[in-house]
């Protein structure tokens, strides 16, 4: 009874033991027959890697063929993450690389090698940018340095150090909020990308589903892995798509005297003229397209010191934070201005455009009542002669009888006060001057400030009510608080109305260029040439075509037209005359362009503003302007320049505008 109970229970054991191998033997045949290719691609995927070749990026180009930024092969020392037996070879190459003076430390490696996370199959840069003899000392010694390798790169470079630095912009390491913004480009952290300039501008552009920027598309290599992650051997690569290339409207040479004119002039009324003279701006634009042929700002920036960066207890740190030099800034629009008497013209047409006529005569001794004093006694002035000499009296007058209102249309109408739409950013758009500016800027100030003066009273006298013992104490501090309430009323009516009431000297102010206004030197020149074509205001831009690697055009640039000026072609001509006339015998810049040959004749205005800036003395400060076009008949270039701290705009701007002619024209070439 015993033994068959007992095999019984061997039976039932065996069926159980053959069920268990029944199911194992089928997940078995599952696995083998149906999901095998599931199972090889996956263990595909796992020994293969994909890593990255980065693109050279494009080149910018002036227009006549010279390189302003471009890209080099830039050599690398790296190492992947062979474990830690390498301390010996890391320890052998750090004293190779003291020998060419190059700091690095083991532990500096090792830090590399952790940041790089799981990608083990990777190669890490423990040092960039080596010269070619270490290269080659390098590959010399491969057995002695298993793991270390040389991988190159391209590295972004200006050739031409800051000239138009500001215009090109930088480009360093993309930073983690940019990564965030644009990770469907395929960024990653190690990534080079456009800051500022034409580099962020033109960083990726697309244009009709392609990108056609300056970054250039990706390559791949395809990597075999063993299974600690380390690379066996190289299966395939698809190499990286060159950057396009930017051809720009600027001129190299006109580019160079600009900047060169501009930082000497600066230096020299910093010697004779005020010490505090360290920035300026100018600009140069076809008046027929609104193509840029120069553009300058000073301080300078080099944007090669940030791909080669710097510590923050560098000289190099502090002159670009420098809050007063303010050397990161282009000031040709990013900061503004008040233009001082190159605003004249705006003032002049807006009368002429009312019905005054050009001969209409003021009578200047020296000053207008309750107004701004003029330079001189200039005696009986018309429009023209207004403009020549720069008659404070004439368009005081004449801005008196014309209205705030029609000359704030005038310079709307030529584009100041706005952005003028050029495709880089942080354009300011400045302001012009109206009473209805005044109102809705000077109300809202008003109202907050006597808010607060209310609310102070209402707190102060809601504790003294509450102590209040008695009901005659009580009645007592209302009285009081009435009367306080009513004197604060009578002084709000009074600052209400003297405050957003545009007043007589507001107009005084506004037509000689000084108060309020506010313009980027951009839009001065673009003030200037719209005069100088017959009142034809373009978009100011930058680049002329984007080139492919292979010379390709793939997308050109033509010139936008942003209106027609509504003031007559007659009071244009009016004022192209008078502007004439400022540099010839007699005007405030004649001595500057006396030598000019008559079929070059100039056409321009100077102006001198009290200086506003954080530092400047209103009464001493003044910046110096100027702006015209050239030749006078059919202009082909027009100019406008700041001098800041400069003085008077005929012996600062005036001399850079002389020498930026002079270039462009050719009357500096000696045969």
């Amino acid at each position: 009874m015993g033994q068959k109970k007992l095999k019984i229970k061997l039976l039932v054991f065996m069926g159980i033991i053959s069920v268990i191998f029944a199911l194992l033997l089928g997940r078995l045949a599952y696995v083998q027959l149906a999901q095998s290719q599931q199972y090889k691609l996956q263990s595909d995927q796992n020994r293969i890697r994909m890593i990255s070749i980065p693109p050279r990026r494009g080149d910018i180009i002036s227009r006549d063929g010279q390189v302003l930024a471009t890209s080099y092969a830039s050599y690398s020392i790296v190492t992947a993450n062979l474990g830690r037996k390498m301390d010996h070879v890391y320890q052998h190459l750090v004293n190779l690389l003291e020998d060419y003076g190059l700091e690095l430390t083991v532990d500096e490696i090792k830090e590399a090698l952790t940041a790089q996370g799981f990608r083990r199959h990777e190669s890490v840069p423990i040092l960039q940018n080596i010269p070619f003899e270490l290269v080659t000392l390098i590959k010399e010694r491969q057995e002695e340095l298993p793991g270390i390798d040389i991988e190159v790169v391209p590295r972004r470079f200006y050739p031409n150090g800051t000239m138009a630095g500001h215009m090109l912009g930088y480009v360093t390491q993309i930073n983690q909020s940019q990564l965030d913004q644009f990770r469907q480009y395929d960024y990653r952290m190690e990534d080079p990308f456009g800051q500022t300039g034409l580099e962020r501008v033109y960083e990726f552009l697309e244009e009709k589903d392609k990108e056609i920027g300056l970054r250039g598309q990706k390559g791949v290599r395809q990597v075999e892995v063993n299974v600690a992650n380390r690379p066996i051997r190289e299966l395939l690569t698809i190499p990286a798509v060159p950057g396009n290339n930017l051809v720009l409207t600027i001129d190299f040479n006109l580019q160079r005297v600009m900047e060169e004119a501009l930082e000497t002039v600066i230096k020299e009324r910093a010697e004779v003229e005020n010490p505090k003279a360290n920035g300026g701006a100018a600009v140069a634009i076809d008046p027929r397209t609104g193509a840029i042929l120069a553009i300058a700002s000073y301080p300078k920036m080099d944007p090669n010191d940030f791909i080669k960066g710097f510590s923050q207890d560098s000289e190099i740190y502090e002159y670009y934070e420098d809050k007063l030099l303010k050397a990161r800034s282009n000031r040709a629009f990013h900061e503004v201005y008040a233009p001082g008497s190159t605003f004249k013209m705006i003032t002049g047409m807006a009368a002429l455009e009312n019905g005054i006529s050009p001969q209409t005569t003021v009578f200047c001794g020296g000053g207008y009542p309750g107004g701004i004093k003029c330079g001189e006694a200039h005696g009986s002035v018309d429009y023209y002669r207004a403009v020549q000499v720069s008659c404070n009296t004439y368009f005081q007058s004449v801005a008196v009888r014309t209205g705030a209102d029609k000359i704030a249309e005038v310079a709307l109408d030529f584009g100041l006060g706005q952005r003028t739409g050029i495709n880089l950013r942080g354009e300011a758009a400045g302001n012009v001057p109206s009473p209805a500016w005044k109102k809705e800027l000077n109300e809202a100030i008003i109202n907050r400030r006597y808010g607060a003066r209310y609310e102070a009273l209402n707190k102060e006298y809601e504790e003294l009510l509450k102590g209040a013992a008695t009901e005659q104490e009580r009645n007592k501090l209302q009285r009081d608080k009435d009367q306080r309430r009513r004197a604060i009323e009578s002084q709000y009516r009074i600052d209400y109305n003297f405050y957003t009431r545009w007043q007589n000297f507001d107009t005084y102010n506004t037509s000689i260029g000084q108060g309020s206004n506010d313009y980027t030197i951009l839009q001065l020149v673009n003030y200037a040439a719209a005069i100088g074509n017959g009142g034809y205001l373009y978009e100011p831009y930058l680049v002329d075509s984007i080139v492919d690697p292979n010379g390709e055009i793939v997308k050109k640039y033509e010139p936008t037209l942003i209106r027609e000026v509504s003031v007559s072609k007659e009071t244009i001509e009016h004022t192209k005359k008078g502007m004439l006339m400022v540099t010839q015998p007699g005007g405030t810049a004649w001595r500057r362009f006396i030598h000019f040959p008559k079929d070059i004749q100039v056409a321009g205005k100077t102006g001198t503003a009290q200086a506003s800036r954080p530092g400047a003395d209103s009464k001493v400060d003044f910046d110096g302007f100027f702006i015209g076009f050239a030749p006078y008949e059919k202009p082909e270039i027009a100019i406008a320049v700041v001098v800041e701290f400069g003085g008077g705009g005929g012996v600062s701007a005036g001399v850079v505008t002389q020498l930026v002619l002079e270039e462009y024209f050719g009357l500096n070439k000696v045969e």
